[in-house]
């Protein structure tokens, strides 16, 4: 049941039982009444709480995503970068050219850091022969 509908439901039940209160008492355990509008006011306080909690588990969900889209696009640039005439194969495995990037988080993740490690290993290479600079890696 949607927390929403269970408020108004339970705000329902909490009119209807003070409107026919005399009626009811009887039948009822001592501070039973009390106990339910207690209740619906804890209720209350939920609704907000898990409300923002959805908006920002959706917000963090489309965030990284649009981070993995993002580092995807980086890491193929620079593996597109790597590509040359004068390029070693050990280079070019360093670099991962060739190899699929999973869009996954995790996948994003260590195609960036075999990026990052060809980058410090093949330094000079990176700057002179392929226009790779710090800030493609860092950036």
């Amino acid at each position: 049941m949607d927390i929403g509908v269970a408020i108004s439901q339970g705000k329902k039940a909490l009119k209807l039982a003070e409107d026919y209160r005399s009626s009811i008492e009887p039948r009822l355990k001592p501070d039973e009444l009390a106990q339910l509008g207690l209740n619906l006011q804890e209720l209350e306080r939920c609704r907000p709480g898990q409300q923002e909690n959805l908006v920002n588990q959706k917000s963090k969900t489309e965030g990284q995503n649009t981070s993995i889209r993002s580092l995807h696009r980086s890491v193929t640039s620079i593996r597109n970068m790597v590509k040359c005439d004068d390029v070693t194969g050990d280079i070019l495995k360093a670099y991962g050219v060739g190899e699929k990037i999973p869009k996954t988080v995790t996948g994003a993740v260590a195609a960036a850091n075999m990026i990052v490690n060809a980058y410090n290993t093949y330094t000079d290479w990176s700057n002179n022969e392929a226009g790779i600079v710090e800030e493609d890696i860092t950036g």
